[in-house]
């Protein structure tokens, strides 16, 4: 809030409203304490959780939650609803984005019209809610902090909010056509919140294959595992069990690359894709050959594609392509 407002627009708290007087200075709002003073602060999250709290979960992030005093929650939720439903969906829209949101992806995400989203977006400005940098086409977005985000996420009931990921999802896969611009990590998490799983794991094959080619190998790590464990409940189809055999492929070399060559961790990479192997093609050929290939894809052998196969076909054993591996 800036200090202009209304006392309709304050949070009047008592002196024993420790835990959100704390949270409301990590918020950035002015509160109205007992002595009828209107403080402001402006600082940022990071310091110690207050206690008495509820948790909301951060919207794009997937990660760190922020925990909000109910009282603040509900006076965020009533500000958002004070400039309406329009308004309040795309404040969801973005929520869904991130705290930091560009105007192009908020219109193509939002479920009304070009025009509409815009007008709605100056109101949240006009309202405090968020920052604006630079002119629409062009226009990027800030929620003025992570709480109002994670109070506007909130709202979202389980199937808007999925639909509402794909919108997004749909939107960067077709920016990333477009441009060739974009973070797979990014696709993943918008398809894992749209209930697409298997989607969401091919985009974290991408994104480790992607860090493990920096030698990244922590990150590369991070999502290859976040893909395998986004399979863990989908049905065991042939795609499916060829997709997982590509994550643990990629998953075992940045293991041994991160732990050494005596990683636990990669071996049991190598076990499970040498079950995956003779689960999908019936003998134990290809079972023999995954070292061989995982190591041809890390670039170790100086051999083609093609004589790897013919050396197989040699060895009475049939080779078959799956369409996640890297070589094709």
């Amino acid at each position: 809030m800036s200090h202009g407002q209304g006392q309709d627009e304050l949070l009047e708290l008592s002196d024993g409203d420790i835990d959100a007087r704390v949270a409301l200075r990590l918020a950035g709002l002015d509160v109205k304490t007992p002595d009828g003073q209107v403080q402001h602060w402006a600082i940022e999250a990071g310091g110690p959780t207050p206690r008495g709290t509820a948790a909301v979960p951060s919207g794009a992030s997937g990660g760190t939650r922020l925990a909000v005093p109910v009282s603040l929650q509900a006076s965020l939720m009533a500000r958002l609803d004070r400039l309406g439903p329009a308004a309040r969906e795309v404040a969801q829209t973005a929520s869904a984005i991130g705290r930091d949101f560009p105007y192009d992806l908020v219109v193509a995400a939002a479920p009304r019209s070009e025009a509409e989203t815009l007008a709605n977006l100056d109101q949240l400005v006009a309202a405090g809610l968020v920052f604006q940098l630079g002119i629409p086409p062009a226009a990027a977005y800030q929620f003025k902090h992570a709480l109002v985000q994670d109070t506007a996420y909130s709202t979202l009931l389980r199937g808007p909010r999925q639909a509402l990921h794909e919108r997004i999802a749909v939107a960067l896969e077709k920016r990333i056509g477009e441009t060739g611009d974009g973070e797979p990590e990014i696709l993943a998490h918008h398809f894992a919140e749209a209930g697409q799983p298997e989607r969401a794991a091919s985009y974290w094959l991408d994104a480790g294959r992607r860090e493990a080619g920096r030698s990244a190998n922590i990150e590369a790590i991070a999502h290859l595992t976040r893909g395998i464990e986004a399979l863990v409940p989908v049905a065991e189809t042939p795609e499916r069990l060829q997709l997982e055999l590509a994550l643990q492929l990629a998953l075992g070399p940045s293991l041994m690359a991160n732990e050494g060559f005596s990683s636990a961790h990669g071996e049991a990479a190598y076990l499970r894709a040498q079950a995956l192997a003779e689960r999908l093609f019936g003998d134990n050929m290809p079972a023999n050959t995954i070292a061989l290939g995982a190591a041809w894809q890390r670039g170790l052998l100086p051999v083609s594609l093609e004589a790897i196969e013919s050396a197989v076909r040699l060895n009475g054993g049939a080779t078959k392509r799956c369409p996640y591996l890297s070589y094709q």
